[in-house]
Order: structure tokens, then C-alpha cells, then sequence
């Protein structure tokens, strides 16, 4: 009798649990305002497939995730228990699950693992043992017949990395690009972990690596003992790039008289790696770009850079075939105190969306042509309702479908 004494009292936790999570949502139900694009000029279609993911906050209550579509705002707290579960995934993961459920099964939840195109999707693992040695785990699935192939290939000169992490995958030439970050141990100071940046060329047909292109920061020439590389225009779908942009920020190790250690920026670089050709060129960036390096996108042969002014924010378009600034476009319509824009590409359409918002900052949705420079879509993200509450919201990721 005992026995059944402990399964009823089970079965009641569970109830009870699952009964207050229920009842505290709908407490929280239409507790938060919600929000919309307030069109201003241009055609509303083009922020149909707008999606912005963002956390909201009141006074000194934490932050309550959320996401805002042309359609709805869907809170964290308002999504049903499984649904929650599953939130911390990135949209573009959630996208992936639900139209490939079998494939992406059992998969990380990092969206620079995977490649999509037209025909096949991609995935890129890394299988590391106790002993040191590191595999990758390849899986693709050619879309139209659902055919999934998956191999294992050794990485080369494995026994020389400490660790390795995913950052990109692009096809070019018929042949798999996997870009990584290796770090290999710790350098002559014992401060830092030496890094490099590789691209490893994998032949599909024959399940081999038959290239591994290393990418080193140039330490001595920048005054440096290390430096941290990162890929700054990371494409996970159909728009593949025949350039990979990898900013390096160079850091200088000091020691103060209480001989406490700190890292201090020297510079940065930023170099341009030819998928097609593996040949790398450093760029000859401006003075006043450098600092806006972490905001770059790359299209075509032209990076994208935004940086805030006293009142506005300015894009300049820097031509990778001159090496100059090509252009430099004044979007007044997104104020300074609206933080750093998110920027987006896609079918040669420029998407700008403000970083903050509260009851001060309007924060602005911008879509500009590239070809022309006109202004198609102006709007701005407000809070809906009468009830005006104090609050401060971050704009953390913008997708477009």
C-alpha cells in the first residue's frame, strides 16, 4: 500500500505544479503591454516577415523575454509549458525544427552549425575524446529526396588543439567550408589561449579533408600578445558569400604593482578570406571604421559599417575592390539613444532596426534598396494601449523569413 502511497503523491506534485504554472500564467496574461510596427511611409510588406526578439523590463523587475511579429507579441511567460521549454532556442533553430523535425533531432542548437540552401541542409559537429584527439561529425540532407549522408572525418594536426568551435559553414566549389576556431594552449605569458581562425575544405563524394587553411592574427605587427577572432559576417543560409570577414581585436598584457594581470585593446584588424581562392587580404579600413568593425555585413563586394553620431546614426558602404568608402548614408530617422542597429541583408534589401527602446527612445524600422538607396518601408516599434507604463526594452535579434 506504501508504494501506491508514493506514485498518488507523485501524480499530486505533478498536478499541482503543472495546475500553479497554469494559474500564474494567467495572472501573468496581458500583464505586459504589447507592441506593433507603427507604419509611417513605404509598403507594410516589407516587415511582413520582420521578427524581432527582445527582452522587456519594468522598474527593477528582471527581464521577461519576448518577441514582436507585424502579427502578435508573444511573451515568455505566455507560452504554454512545452513551448517554454523549447525557448531558448534561436528563431532561426526553431525554423529548422519544425519544417526538417527528423533530421534536426538530437542536434545543437547553434544556427553557425548548420548551412541551408535550395537543396541541402547541413550540420557540422565537433567530437572531441579525453584523449585529445577531435573528429567532425557531418550530416547532409539533400532536400528533395530526404537523403541524409553522415561521416566522420579526423581533424588534422588534432594532438596541437586544446579545443574547437564551429563559427561558419558556406559550399563553394562544390565543397564543404568549415570554419573554425582553434585554440591550441596557452602562450609564452601563460595568460592567454593562443587562437587561430581555419577553414577546412571537405570533399563530400570522397569523405575527405583535402585543405586546411589557417588564418593567424599578425601579433608582432600589432604590438600584441594575443588576439581574439571572430567571423563577423556569419551567413547560415542560401546567401552564400564568396568572402568571410574575420575581425581579430588585438590585446596587450600588463601587470599592475599589486601585481594583478589585465588585457588591454591595441587594435584591431579586420581581413578578408576568399572562399573560392583560400587567399587572404588584410583590409586598409579607414580610422573610422575600425571601431565599428563589430558591426559589419558584407555584401556582395561591399561591407556595411553603422556608427552612432551626436544625434543620428551614419552607414558608410566600403568597397572591398577600392578599399574606400564608397558612400555614406545619414539615417536620421534612427536617434542616437536607440543604441547600435541591428542590420540585416537579405534579397538585396537593407533592414535596420533600433537596438533600445522606453518611454523616451522611439526605435525605428528601416528597409532601404541597395541598388537605389530609396527608403521602402519607415516605421517605428510602439507600445499598444491606452495604459502608458515606464519600461526599458532591448532589441536583442532581428530575422527576416
Amino acid at each position: 500500500m506504501k508504494r501506491y502511497w508514493k506514485l498518488i503523491s507523485i501524480i499530486v506534485v505533478v498536478i499541482v505544479t503543472i495546475g500553479t504554472y497554469y494559474v500564474q500564467s494567467a495572472v501573468a496574461d496581458n500583464a505586459y503591454p504589447a507592441f506593433g510596427f507603427e507604419h509611417k511611409s513605404g509598403d507594410k510588406e516589407e516587415i511582413n516577415d520582420l521578427t524581432l526578439d527582445a527582452n522587456y523590463r519594468e522598474g527593477t523587475q528582471g527581464d521577461n523575454p519576448l518577441q514582436i511579429t507585424a502579427d502578435e507579441t508573444v511573451y515568455h511567460d505566455e507560452q504554454s509549458y512545452f513551448d517554454r521549454l523549447n525557448d531558448f532556442y534561436p528563431t532561426k533553430i526553431k525554423e529548422l525544427q519544425e519544417e526538417y523535425r527528423g533530421f534536426m533531432r538530437g542536434k545543437g542548437a547553434t544556427p553557425s552549425q548548420f548551412y541551408e540552401n535550395g537543396s541541402m541542409l547541413i550540420y557540422a559537429n565537433v567530437d572531441s575524446t579525453s584523449s585529445g584527439n577531435h573528429a567532425f561529425e557531418l550530416e547532409i540532407m539533400q532536400k528533395e529526396s530526404s537523403e541524409t549522408t553522415a561521416f566522420k572525418l579526423d581533424v588534422p594536426a588534432s594532438d596541437n588543439i586544446q579545443s574547437i568551435s564551429i563559427e561558419a559553414i558556406q559550399v563553394m566549389n562544390h565543397e564543404v567550408k568549415v570554419m573554425t576556431r582553434n585554440f591550441s594552449g596557452m602562450d609564452p605569458t601563460g595568460f592567454n589561449t593562443q587562437e587561430d581562425m581555419h577553414v577546412y575544405d571537405v570533399d563530400v563524394a570522397n569523405q575527405k579533408i583535402t585543405n586546411d587553411e589557417v588564418i593567424s592574427p599578425n601579433l608582432e605587427q600589432n604590438n600584441a600578445d594575443s588576439a581574439n577572432g571572430t567571423i563577423i559576417n556569419n551567413a547560415t543560409d542560401e546567401d552564400s558569400k564568396a568572402f568571410m570577414l574575420i575581425n581579430f581585436d588585438y590585446m596587450e598584457n600588463s601587470q599592475q604593482e599589486d601585481g594583478i594581470s589585465y588585457s588591454e585593446q591595441t587594435g584591431k584588424e579586420i581581413i578578408a578570406f576568399n572562399l573560392e581562392t583560400n587567399e587572404t587580404e588584410q583590409l586598409d579600413l579607414p580610422a573610422e571604421l575600425e571601431n565599428s568593425a563589430h558591426t559589419a555585413v558584407l555584401h556582395d563586394s561591399t561591407i556595411y559599417f553603422s556608427a552612432i553620431t551626436d544625434t543620428d546614426v551614419e552607414v558608410s558602404a566600403f568597397s572591398m575592390d577600392s578599399q574606400e568608402i564608397e558612400r555614406n548614408i545619414q539615417m536620421d530617422q534612427l536617434e542616437a539613444e536607440a543604441g547600435q542597429p541591428h542590420m540585416q541583408i537579405k534579397d538585396n534589401k537593407m533592414y535596420l532596426v533600433s537596438s533600445h527602446k522606453d518611454n523616451d527612445v522611439q526605435a525605428a524600422i528601416l528597409v532601404v534598396d541597395l541598388d537605389t538607396g530609396d527608403t521602402l518601408y519607415e516605421g517605428t516599434i510602439e507600445q499598444q494601449g491606452n495604459e502608458q507604463v515606464a519600461y526599458d526594452m532591448d532589441i536583442s535579434n532581428v530575422s527576416i523569413e
